[in-house]
């Protein structure tokens, strides 16, 4: 009976522990989503800024390159690690 208990006190631990992995994965790759939403999001700002005046078309080149540098290794590193 205790054998028993121990199998499956052993199958549900291995369950739970894959089952928070890929919640975690999930999570994890929420918050690339949203980074990268967040990424696109500045990029569109950095347009309007420029088409208000606000901006000069120097500084939005400048802004808009590490963004878009940015936007790509987190949407990388999602690819890789959260698919």
């Amino acid at each position: 009976m205790k054998k028993i208990i121990i199998g499956i006190s052993s199958l549900s631990i291995m369950s739970f522990t894959i089952g928070f992995d890929k919640l975690e994965e999930l999570y994890y790759g929420n918050q690339l989503k949203s980074a990268i939403n967040n990424i696109e999001e500045m990029q569109e700002w950095i347009i309007q800024d420029v088409e208000n005046g606000k901006m000069t078309v120097e500084y939005s080149e400048l802004y808009y390159d590490v963004l878009n540098e940015t936007r790509s290794l987190v949407l990388d590193y999602y690819e890789h690690e959260c698919k």
